[in-house]
């Protein structure tokens, strides 16, 4: 991604050395930890070891001098492994119920501030033009660029993101389109994720450092935005932090580098949840978050950050794919996942009540119908309810693959998904099914078709995060035959996600 230094901000004195960690603010029970610039240091903060520099995220983060070369770096090079770039990165606090509540936005003096206009976009970089929405334009010179990247989110990223786009109800489209003209945290987030796709697309640099920029813009504005307390409880504001958290599927990062979900929680915790509002977008931004909110459980082994009741909106029904009360049993597996880790003990050493409500989800699965039968919505839901029941036979048995009751759901589950086309809509929303049968697949036949579907869903839409989840299959497919050799037991007793994070990687499976 391009660097292009930050002027540092008006009233402080920096100088070209290395970085700056800016304080906490507390924001109306959220808050965003720091943001961090590379290139400069703040006079009065102890000086940083010469060894981190500015140099790209993964030197950094190993404590390793780089060399700061464009796009990847000599030491990222010379060890074959992922360079994360030299971006800005926002970190978010967990949301604090208890804490102070900030009634005063804080302010920056300028030159500028007497008009009201002018706090919206005195950025110091990269430049902004403010025009009426017909003409945005990003950069001075070049009318129309973010026209051009609206356009593309609108008719090629948003279909991208939701099943059943085409035909003619899409909620990003419905309820972030048209917010993005008047919220330009917002807009620079859609507009760098379709940067970013459409440097997959073409694998042109102009577009690589559009989105580099528009990232940049994006992070600068909702760092302001966070500390309006006005703008901090709106809608765009929760939708902005949540796209960056659906950019992640966009980006060639290895992992995502920002728990977004973190800030998103808060935003929506300080606002009561969807109980206290009937505004149809901030339901389906709520439905939004529970999804990616349940689904990352999954893989970072621990319970959801919030507990949902209800999630059975039409808008949740386009994400999933199906019937969302399959996806509100995966939440529960994720609870007493949690419940089961925390105590340290196996299944048989567990309470009574731990059996008895694993027992109840079972039950639940088994009783799940689709309403209405041979359509893709029923196909994804019983490709849902099978994943479902190999995740909790490991959460509650231990068991995967090769244990005949788990390999009759990887069967079931990889079926129901064969009968489906790549091509379709629903395909979108099959990443978890697929990454769970996956897993627990030892046949050559179904693990070549879990390669194939996601190679083809990745050429049809050029999201790396499917490529990081076969990466993650193929992984899993070694330990497995590993394990193997040394008995059928150990393989059985192989869990996939635990073998995943002991390498370090969190995947995401949406």
């Amino acid at each position: 991604m391009l660097s292009v230094p930050p002027t540092p901000l008006k009233g402080s004195t920096y100088s070209k050395t290395s970085h700056v960690v800016l304080p906490c603010k507390k924001l109306n029970d959220c808050s965003v930890a720091c943001i961090t610039r590379p290139g400069y240091f703040h006079r009065g903060h102890s000086m940083p070891s010469k060894r981190t520099r500015s140099g790209c995220w993964t030197c950094r983060d190993a404590g390793y001098k780089c060399d700061e070369g464009k796009p990847i770096c000599g030491r990222c090079l010379r060890l074959n492994i992922d360079c994360k770039g030299y971006g800005l990165r926002l970190k978010w606090r967990e949301y604090d119920a208890q804490a102070p509540k900030t009634t005063k936005p804080r302010t920056r003096r300028s030159s500028a501030s007497s008009s009201a206009a002018s706090t919206a976009t005195d950025l110091p970089s990269p430049i902004l033009v403010h025009t009426p929405p017909t003409t945005v334009t990003f950069f001075p010179g070049t009318p129309g660029i973010d026209n051009d990247l609206l356009r593309h989110w609108v008719l090629d990223v948003s279909p991208l993101l939701c099943v059943g786009a085409s035909k003619g109800h899409n909620p990003f489209q419905t309820h972030l389109t048209a917010m993005a003209f008047q919220h330009e945290p917002l807009r620079h987030t859609l507009s760098y994720m379709a940067a970013t796709h459409l440097a997959a697309l073409s694998n042109q640099a102009i577009w690589t450092d559009l989105a580099s920029k528009h990232q940049r813009a994006a992070i600068s504005l909702l760092r302001r935005a966070l500390c309006d307390p006005t703008e901090l409880g709106s809608d765009a504001t929760l939708a902005t932090t949540l796209m960056m958290q659906v950019c992640a599927r966009f980006t060639g990062d290895e992992e995502p580098t920002t728990n977004h979900l973190i800030g998103a929680k808060g935003m929506i915790l300080s606002r009561g949840g969807p109980a206290t509002t009937s505004s149809s977008c901030f339901r389906f931004l709520y439905d939004l978050f529970a999804y990616h909110d349940i689904l990352f459980s999954i893989t970072r082994g621990v319970q959801p950050y919030l507990k949902y009741d209800g999630l059975s909106s039409s808008d949740m029904g386009m994400l999933v794919g199906c019937t969302s009360d399959i996806l509100q049993l995966v939440a529960e597996i994720s609870c007493l996942h949690t419940w089961k880790k925390s105590a340290s003990a196996d299944t048989y050493s567990m309470p009574q009540a731990f059996l008895d409500s694993g027992l109840d989800l079972k039950r639940k699965l088994q009783l799940w119908t689709p309403s209405d039968a041979n359509t893709e919505s029923a196909l994804s839901g019983e490709a849902y309810r099978h994943a479902a029941f190999i995740y909790l036979y490991r959460v509650l048995y231990n068991i995967g693959c090769p244990h005949p009751t788990t390999l009759m759901h990887v069967k079931l589950c990889l079926d129901s998904l064969r009968r489906i086309a790549s091509t379709s809509s629903f395909a979108a929303a099959h990443v978890w099914p697929l990454f769970t049968a996956g897993c627990e697949a030892i046949a050559a036949e179904d693990r070549n078709f879990v390669r194939r579907r996601l190679e083809e869903m990745f050429e049809r839409r050029k999201m790396p995060s499917l490529r990081r989840v076969l990466d993650a299959i193929e992984q899993v497919w070694v330990g497995k035959d590993a394990e193997a050799r040394r008995g059928v037991h150990m393989m059985a007793g192989l869990d996939c996600i635990a073998l995943i994070r002991s390498s370090g990687k969190v995947v995401e499976v949406v």
